[in-house]
């Protein structure tokens, strides 16, 4: 497997808690070796709000930061949704996918799921199963998925 893969960015709604953000931190620290990975945070909009309001105001998010990350990258970025009506791949699938990109951009939503804008401009839509994840739990998933991705393409072996 060819990996072409040189920058991920997560756009994730919604922080970490203490314990979660651990296990994210190793993951992030071991794709060092492999890519130049940049995690951004959006704020989460209260629940309370209403489901149009919220997804409005975190798509006008996404949307700023989506723009400043393209920018960045000074090239063709393929942008991913993590989204529960998505494809449900292998590990290898996903590795083939995501290492094939030069820039990859993985969008997580939050409690609402990812707003419509958001989802009509991504090039894949991929599912971790018929389960539901809490986001921060499927960006813990998400960024194991990219190392575990990196170390199939590259033969190593896979031991946590």
């Amino acid at each position: 497997m060819e990996v072409h893969l040189v920058r991920a960015d997560l756009v994730v709604v919604g922080s970490l808690s203490a314990d979660l953000s651990k296990v994210a931190a190793d993951y992030e620290r071991r794709l060092t070796r492999y890519v130049k990975l940049h995690v951004h945070e959006l704020k989460a909009e209260p629940t309370a709000r209403g489901e149009s309001v919220v997804l409005r105001a975190e798509g006008e998010r996404f949307a700023d930061v989506l723009a400043k990350v393209e920018r960045q990258a000074g090239e063709l970025s393929t942008i991913v949704a993590l989204d529960s009506r998505g494809d449900q791949p292998t590990t290898e699938q996903l590795a083939d996918r995501w290492l094939a990109a030069r820039h990859l951009i993985v969008c997580i939503g939050g409690t609402m799921g990812l707003p419509p804008e958001v989802l009509d401009r991504t090039r894949d839509r991929v599912s971790f199963g018929r389960i539901t994840l809490p986001h921060q739990l499927a960006r813990v998933v998400a960024t194991e998925q990219l190392y575990r991705s990196f170390r199939i393409a590259r033969g190593e072996p896979y031991h946590f």
